[in-house]
């Protein structure tokens, strides 16, 4: 009977430590889309031409949608631009960057599935005053 008994504990032990380790990986890699997510924030905040940016950094895409699969090819980082807003005082552009686990958004693509929700999305917004506009 404590052979029994000591089993079960044994077996409620371990399963609690694989789950704390799954849930530990999850987090991290939550985490790395996030460093990644705001790294491109980062990098597109204060440009005034940022399909020009995401075009040289080796970004697919045309109009205001852009996609790049980071090195590993874990993620991939998805630029939305939205319509800029434009007045006599300068122009202020504004886009949404997404990050996602690209092994689940190819299995959710094979099956017909939805896309998967983002791991991590951050806007930007960069106002251009008027005198630095190019013309």
């Amino acid at each position: 009977m404590a052979v029994l008994f000591f089993s079960l504990i044994a077996v409620t032990v371990v399963q609690t430590f694989v789950a704390a380790h799954q849930k530990s990986r999850r987090n991290a890699h939550a985490q790395e889309a996030m460093v990644l997510a705001q790294d491109w924030a980062e990098r597109l905040a204060g440009r005034e031409e940022p399909a020009k940016l995401l075009l040289d950094e080796g970004f697919a895409g045309s109009g205001d949608r852009f996609i790049w699969v980071a090195e590993g090819g874990h993620f991939q980082v998805e630029v939305a631009l939205r319509p800029e807003e434009a007045s006599e005082a300068g122009r202020l552009i504004r886009a949404d960057v997404s990050v996602v686990d690209r092994a689940v958004l190819v299995a959710a693509v094979d099956s017909g599935d939805d896309p998967p929700a983002p791991l991590a999305t951050l806007p930007v917004a960069s106002y251009v005053p008027a005198e630095e506009v190019p013309r």
